[in-house]
């Protein structure tokens, strides 16, 4: 697990604000909508590990040490994509920064009504959620192709680091929650209320900037829509099967091995110099 700090200029605000997407307003404003979540995803994500840190520096030490370059990690994801947004308000004229206030609300929410252990193993569940996008991203490479140049670098690193650091939740649930199978019905139920969760969340704010964009009663729309999730890079199918996976009670994330895509990637960034020393 190796935090880096990411080089990345937007260039000049552009007049009419330019779809970055392969021109494609519809999956751009996807991506607007997923950076939205992640300011106060990552910062849910950390606090429902922080939770543990007695035990884990105690009795795990080894794993202390990932989830610490766990969080330095989630904290660079969120400074970044703060950065991002405030640029997609100045440039879309999104409300990019309620959106963010809107969606931290609903996560305090949930701190409100679930547990410790509910909310750490919801974040295993998020975990997956995230990592199983990033190696969409990183191994259909059609994505990326279609991206303008800094968002490629973005979505790039941020997939790279989210392979890099997908067991760490998981492996800090099993650790504190004892595993067997009141852990194993727990951490299903979770990924039952994540995808529900993520799914109206995700949905309410993707329909609320194609709306902003008058793009959301569009035909086009709705075939982009279809081809960037069942065609090309075809999340909706690609995504199923490591879905249906987690449900395993053996399972575990690094059964799917990606370090071919994480030392891949990380020469691309390297090469670009895309990296702050």
């Amino acid at each position: 697990i190796t935090p880096r700090r990411i080089v990345i200029d937007y260039g000049t605000i552009q007049t009419p604000p330019e779809d970055w997407y392969a021109g494609d307003a519809a999956v751009t404003e996807v991506f607007h909508a997923l950076s939205v979540t992640f300011p106060a995803g990552e910062s849910f994500f950390m606090d429902s590990v922080r939770h543990f840190e007695e035990t884990l520096r105690n009795t795990h030490p080894l794993l202390w040490q990932d989830v610490v370059l766990f969080f330095k990690q989630e904290s660079l994801h969120s400074a970044q994509h703060e950065k991002w947004n405030r640029r997609i308000e100045a440039e879309f004229g999104h409300p990019m920064m309620k959106l963010e206030r809107c969606i931290d609300d609903v996560m305090q929410f949930q701190k409100r009504f679930l547990s410790p252990l509910n909310q750490l193993a919801c974040t295993a569940a998020f975990e997956h959620f995230t990592a199983t996008f990033g190696q969409i991203l990183l191994e259909s490479t059609d994505g990326l192709r279609q991206m303008g140049a800094p968002q490629r670098r973005l979505w790039m690193w941020h997939a790279l680091e989210e392979i890099e650091h997908k067991a760490v939740a998981f492996d800090v649930y099993q650790a504190v929650s004892g595993g067997g199978v009141g852990g194993y019905l727990r951490r299903c139920l979770a990924m039952m209320w994540v995808t529900v969760f993520f799914a109206l969340t995700l949905g309410f704010v993707r329909i609320y900037l194609h709306w902003r964009r008058g793009i959301l009663f569009n035909p086009q729309t709705a075939m982009s829509m279809f081809y960037f999730g069942m065609c090309s890079p075809g999340y909706g199918w690609r995504f199923v099967w490591p879905y249906v996976l987690f449900f395993h009670p053996g399972f575990h994330p690094w059964q799917q091995d990606d370090s071919h895509l994480l030392a891949h990637y990380s020469a691309v960034l390297e090469s670009e110099g895309a990296i702050r020393t």
